[in-house]
């Protein structure tokens, strides 16, 4: 059987982008290693994490769908969470200057209506309006990724 490692698990071959830089980064709780460990906690570990952005749920996991983000520091790392799901769904203007590699890492299902396609397409447009470099750490499709399903 084939073993398909998600972004984070093989995060060594992205080290050139990320190693020495202060990064940026957004995820929620599905951001997590092929141990579980979340995505955060590694690169706060690993590197220089300056920055967390949360979309719809928060970075952690714990806010309910439909309800605004509060920005406030992470109550793990102390790094400030910087919230995209409330007023504006782009990356705050203020923070752009906190991080000089915007990395992105969470699992979304693949369907037109969830808000993290839309969260990562912000956030593009944002890097690349500022010039920052952006790294998306590519995960499998939760459904297995064998069956092509729906419009072309």
């Amino acid at each position: 059987m084939t073993r398909v490692l998600a972004g984070i698990d093989n995060i060594q071959s992205a080290d050139s982008l990320l190693r020495g830089r202060r990064l940026g980064l957004m995820t929620n709780q599905t951001g997590v290693d092929s141990a579980l460990r979340p995505t955060i906690d590694i690169l706060f570990e690993k590197y220089s994490l300056a920055a967390l952005f949360a979309c719809e749920h928060g970075v952690r996991g714990s806010v309910q769908a439909g309800e605004e983000v509060a920005s406030a520091p992470d109550a793990d790392t102390g790094v400030m969470v910087h919230s995209c799901y409330g007023a504006s769904h782009h990356l705050p203007p203020e923070a752009m200057a906190d991080f000089d590699v915007f990395v992105f890492d969470m699992q979304d299902v693949g369907a037109r209506f969830y808000t993290y396609l839309y969260s990562l397409s912000f956030a593009l447009e944002d890097c690349a309006r500022e010039g920052k470099t952006a790294v998306v750490l590519d995960r499998p499709n939760p459904l297995g990724g064998e069956v092509a399903q729906g419009t072309l």
